[in-house]
């Protein structure tokens, strides 16, 4: 893939990030666990519910509340220079916040964490950063995603039984 090619998905994926976190920019005073960590990934990998594995290079978490995070895998799509998301609501199960946030940036606090996931989406975007067809979102019958050994790991069993896993090394 051409360095352009790559700058140009990247700019891409922030600007759809950055929209994202209008809302909570907007507020007087933000919460110590509202915002968003990012950072790209050599090493990261999802696989949708039918076995497909892709590659991803991109990995955003936000804070939502004291227990809520969304973690975003953002990879290649089907079409040269789109992109396709896939997002993880998590509950976390211990009360700590692995995230450390000021002015809506944040830092990875907690070594190790581990929560409950909710709910799994799909978003797929053209090479133009426009959504290509609405998302589609899947309440988790079970799954967990977990920060251990600097990775991400994201695990999720659809209601239908099939699973969908993400992992991304930090």
């Amino acid at each position: 893939m051409r360095l352009s090619n790559l700058l140009r998905r990247m700019a891409v994926a922030l600007s759809l990030g950055q929209g994202l976190m209008l809302p909570a920019m907007a507020q007087p005073e933000l919460e110590s666990f509202t915002g968003r960590f990012a950072i790209a990934s050599q090493n990261c990998l999802k696989t949708n519910f039918g076995g497909v594995s892709k590659r991803c290079w991109r990995v955003e978490i936000d804070g939502r509340t004291d227990s809520v995070l969304t973690i975003r895998f953002f990879g290649d799509g089907e079409e040269q220079g789109s992109i396709e998301t896939l997002t993880f609501v998590v509950s976390l199960s211990d009360p700590s916040v692995p995230l450390r946030c000021q002015n809506g940036r944040c830092e990875l606090e907690a070594p190790s964490w581990a929560g409950r996931v909710n709910s799994v989406a799909i978003a797929r975007y053209g090479n133009d950063g426009l959504a290509v067809s609405v998302p589609n979102a899947w309440p988790a019958k079970s799954g967990q995603c977990t920060r251990a050994d600097n990775t991400i790991r994201c695990l999720a069993v659809g209601p239908n039984g099939g699973q969908i896993l993400a992992e991304a090394t930090l």
